[in-house]
């Protein structure tokens, strides 16, 4: 009977490591995923802000 319980509590242990190595997993993924997202994000503020500075040299070419 001590050796069933001890393998009960050995098969909950084993279960909650690997519930707790897929969620690290899932959770590596989601952290992938918004770090590209985030470098998305930068590109297009890169954009415009370079089309910002363009339409001012515009401005100012035009004004002279």
């Amino acid at each position: 009977m001590h050796s069933q319980k001890l393998l009960v509590v050995l098969f909950m242990m084993c279960s909650f490591t690997l519930k707790a190595h897929a969620q690290t997993a899932e959770l590596a993924k989601i952290a992938t995923y918004t770090s590209s997202v985030n470098k998305i994000t930068q590109g297009f503020s890169q954009i415009v802000n370079r089309t910002n500075e363009w339409d001012e040299l515009a401005i100012a070419l035009l004004e002279k």
